[in-house]
């Protein structure tokens, strides 16, 4: 069998976050691993009695085949949307697609060759780590710090990139509450971002499934892509503020961009599903998502809370964490000495799961790192299994530098 196989199918890996959902299974394990919503934030009620509603009035076009940019009203719902978050563009500027990882696979064939260079956030979102690699990208990764993606950093990444004479197509990141770090790029540095783009002439793809769920009073800085039409391709979302069931993302980007990329829909999908479509319209205009997404914000800041309280409480000296403004993610820190990998052995023998750094970084650095997820367990297991991990870490096998394994309490 393996003779028969592509060579793009010999490339591809196993998510590594899927893996560790087999685990999450049982029941006796807390997953502070996984990336999705929780149930508890689903305005589930409300969405039942919409649904009610809109399979008694269901119009038959509802059940056929949809248009592959997806319906008129729901691209004019992701217009307002955008522009709110002060992004200007036209209708034939945006389509829909069967989520966000949809999105990313149709770019990925419409602009990479085997052998392009794609830059990207370091870590980053491992979905679009396993997209790129199989489409045989060669993926070159710049550091972030507190304040997001380092321009100084991404300046030498790319004179290193031309003097190897490699294609530089495509600039991919997070820039709002990163996945994995929760980061947030600066203001500064999204404007230093343009101009770099336009300079090297580059394509950046914004994804943005988390700026809605911020916690401040103040929402986050505006996208990238409201400071350019033609130099951004901006990905958002509406499973993280309604459910993800609900596979429906907008994509917008230059017209003649998006033409081709609705070509390589026609010949993949045909679609995002029509009914999922018809069902968020319904949402949007009795009021449920905005509602969704007030209550999100309030929900997950509790959330949050919580963790970093635990972690306050339960971890030994020398583990450090920021505190995510929004979004889902925490990003934790250790000692040199541990392993997040071997760490991962440790923390499944106590009953909890979390992310290893490596998976979310291109060249397989960050082995003293790990990701934390605190949206979707109830808080008194949230609290349980970051208690749960401190134990794991107490019990690493460490080199008699470290405070805690000379017996010393934080």
């Amino acid at each position: 069998m393996k003779a028969l196989l592509s060579r793009d199918a010999e490339t591809m890996r196993p998510s590594p976050i899927r893996d560790l959902a087999k685990l999450a299974a049982d029941p006796d394990i807390i997953s502070l691993a996984g990336s999705q919503p929780s149930e508890e934030a689903f305005p589930l009620e409300e969405i039942r009695e919409v649904l009610a509603g809109l399979v008694a009035k269901l119009p038959a076009r509802a059940l056929q085949y949809g248009l592959t940019k997806g319906d008129d009203e729901l691209r004019d719902v992701a217009l307002k949307m955008m522009a709110r978050r002060g992004i200007e563009a036209s209708r034939e500027e945006v389509i829909l697609t069967n989520g966000s990882q949809r999105a990313l696979d149709l770019i990925g064939r419409v602009l990479i060759d085997p052998g392009d260079a794609v830059i990207t956030e370091m870590p980053t979102y491992t979905g679009a780590i396993a997209c790129f690699r199989n489409l045989r990208a060669r993926l070159l990764g710049v550091p972030q710090d507190e304040d997001g993606m380092r321009i100084d950093k991404l300046e030498r990444v790319i004179a290193k990139a031309r003097v190897e004479g490699l294609d530089l197509k495509l600039l991919y990141l997070i820039p709002t509450f990163q996945n994995p770090s929760g980061a947030t790029l600066s203001p500064e540095r999204r404007k230093e971002l343009i101009e770099i783009a336009e300079r090297e002439n580059l394509l950046i793809l914004e994804d943005d499934p988390y700026s809605e769920l911020f916690f401040d009073e103040q929402p986050p800085a505006s996208p990238v892509a409201s400071l350019s039409s033609d130099r951004v391709l901006y990905l958002s979302s509406f499973s993280k503020i309604l459910a993800p069931g609900l596979r429906t993302a907008f994509l917008r980007g230059p017209q003649e961009l998006i033409k081709i990329i609705e070509q390589a829909a026609q010949a993949s999908d045909l679609s995002a599903g029509t009914l999922d479509q018809r069902l968020i319209l319904e949402l949007c205009h009795s009021g449920v998502m905005r509602r969704s997404i007030d209550n999100a914000r309030v929900f997950y800041r509790k959330q949050r809370d919580v963790q970093l309280a635990g972690l306050e409480e339960f971890m030994p000296a020398g583990i450090t964490w920021n505190v995510p403004r929004g979004g889902f993610f925490t990003w934790v820190k250790l000692p040199e000495a541990i392993n997040s990998e071997a760490l991962l052995q440790g923390a499944i023998k106590q009953g909890v799961l979390f992310v290893p750094g490596p998976h979310f970084f291109v060249d397989g650095s960050g082995s003293d790192t790990l990701r934390l997820c605190f949206s979707e367990q109830p808080a008194k297991k949230l609290r349980q299994g970051v208690a749960s991990l401190a134990t794991a870490v107490r019990f690493y096998d460490l080199p008699s530098t470290i405070p805690w394994a000379l017996g010393e309490c934080c």
